[in-house]
């Protein structure tokens, strides 16, 4: 039956299970239209990325990721900036330099959400250089440093 169903009804359960937060269900339901080909649009993939990190299932956030660039799926701020708190949340340095640097090559512009994220990074890894330097970046593009954050 999951083969009659289209991309925007799998859309549409996974949307719905990440709004009742079955971040479970958001992930089973991602697999099951991906195994029938049936794929949903970049907001569903946002949706799911978010559940994988809310699971601590970074590979799968990851794989979800290479899966949107590699089928002509175009990825948003948010969907970097999603991964990008994971990895800053687990504290990996390495891996959040590897996203926030992603986000320059596909010519996206971060947020200031983005940018106050890869600030704690640095904070966290007690890497104050990196910190004034990003923050020096931050403010020639216009983006505010979240106090709170530092």
């Amino acid at each position: 039956k999951e083969q009659e169903l289209l991309p925007e009804h799998f859309g549409i359960l996974i949307i719905h299970c990440h709004r009742n937060r079955l971040w479970t269900k958001v992930r089973e339901w991602m697999d099951r239209a991906l195994s029938v080909d049936k794929v949903p649009g970049v907001k569903s993939f946002n949706c799911t990325l978010y559940a994988c990190c809310r699971m601590e299932d970074l590979e799968g956030a990851r794989s979800l990721l290479d899966y949107m660039t590699t089928h002509g799926l175009q990825p948003t701020i948010y969907t970097y900036t999603t991964l990008l708190h994971c990895y800053v949340s687990e504290g990996l340095l390495h891996e959040a330099e590897s996203i926030f640097g992603s986000i320059h090559e596909v010519g996206l512009e971060p947020a200031d959400v983005t940018y106050n994220l890869m600030c704690l990074a640095y904070v966290k890894a007690q890497n104050l250089p990196k910190v004034v330097q990003l923050w020096d970046e931050m403010q020639q593009r216009g983006h505010k440093l979240d106090m709170p954050v530092v």
